[in-house]
């Protein structure tokens, strides 16, 4: 058994995500114990205190999901959710217990739980250090005791740009140049996190920007491939269709950092490390028609621009680009089937949601 502390803290607990999801009110806190690990561990606690647990504060990504109305010339005309970042800020404190394995003899429990009471924080140096040395010169041995840190999770802020979220939307809908069309915010879904990005084989998330028509194109081959049409075909190459201001993309890495005290030494401890990258979700319609329709090309164009165009839209009003895609499907194919009284082999097309993001930064 090592004598490090078991449990720093996790802001993936399960216990700690239940008590976000639950919305709790500012000033509410729950406290992670570590009965469990010290019941696994097969380890009793007689003592615990409070340093060298610090109180901080920690910020997290999290979000929320925001329901909107849709609204023309006064009327509802339907409704759409999106996900924006926010911050979720909590006072950490933590606390040592010390667990002391059962059926350790009586004299090393009364070393070991001593050692623990004398010691003086920053003075001493490491607490384990320091325990291991008193207790196992009295000839207990370091698999007798650990360490564990019990976390008290206070909730302080929970807030996100309304300024940004306003103007994303408005630049949706203005995009769409419908007059009379607006929006109006009906309630604020609290989310304990962000969310992972939508995926599907139709979901391109290149390496950089500047690979995009390139993964594109590949994963269109792909599928022209499968159906055997490949080399009876010509290619449009990806026409972008439309672009979207996502809110930044959000992610924490736990990184190691070392703080200095004033009366000399030190310690290291395990912080949250929050970045931040720009993002732009990017759709894409390409097209592949028979080569003897190569006189009707123009107006393959044009079907294929007016179904990728709604299907923007209905993509937004669900929130799901998978529903925006069997959209553009059933149109695409109507409108063929419309112009040309059948729906013509080997005429394919699709559309993509391309990530085109920025590096991330601290």
């Amino acid at each position: 058994m090592s004598i490090d502390f078991q449990n720093g803290f996790n802001p993936n607990d399960a216990e700690f995500l239940r008590f976000l999801s639950g919305n709790p009110n500012l000033g509410d806190s729950v406290t992670l114990t570590s009965d469990k690990l010290l019941a696994a561990t097969k380890m009793s606690s007689p003592a615990w205190r409070v340093d060298p647990g610090r109180v901080r504060e920690i910020k997290l990504p999290s979000a929320v999901r925001i329901h909107c109305r849709l609204r023309e010339f006064g009327m509802d005309i339907g409704k759409f959710t999106f996900i924006h970042p926010a911050e979720t800020v909590v006072e950490l404190s933590s606390s040592t217990k010390l667990g002391i394995r059962v059926g350790t003899s009586t004299v090393h429990q009364e070393a070991i739980v001593a050692a623990f009471a004398g010691y003086t924080f920053t003075a001493d140096g490491s607490l384990p250090a320091y325990i291991a040395t008193k207790a196992v010169t009295t000839g207990a041995s370091l698999g007798d005791f650990g360490l564990f840190l019990e976390h008290k999770c206070k909730l302080l802020i929970r807030q996100f740009d309304q300024a940004e979220v306003n103007t994303w939307i408005k630049s949706y809908v203005k995009r769409k140049d419908k007059e009379g069309l607006g929006y109006r915010i009906e309630f604020i879904e609290w989310l304990s996190t962000y969310p992972p990005t939508e995926q599907g084989p139709n979901v391109i998330v290149p390496p950089t920007a500047a690979d995009t028509e390139k993964s594109i194109n590949e994963a269109f081959e792909d599928k022209l491939i499968r159906t055997e049409c490949s080399p009876l075909v010509t290619k449009v190459p990806p026409i972008k269709i439309d672009q979207l201001r996502l809110p930044n993309e959000h992610k924490v890495e736990w990184e190691w950092d070392y703080i200095e005290l004033n009366c000399g030494g030190g310690f290291h401890f395990y912080k949250p490390v929050y970045y931040s990258r720009e993002a732009n979700s990017v759709l894409y319609a390409v097209v592949a028609y028979p080569h003897d329709l190569e006189a009707v090309k123009k107006r393959i164009i044009e079907i294929l621009l007016e179904s990728a165009e709604a299907a923007a839209f209905y993509a937004l009003l669900s929130g799901s680009f998978e529903t925006g895609l069997t959209v553009f499907k059933e149109l695409f194919a109507q409108k063929i089937k419309e112009t040309f009284s059948e729906v013509k082999n080997c005429l394919s097309a699709e559309i993509y949601l391309a990530s085109e993001n920025g590096p991330w930064k601290k």
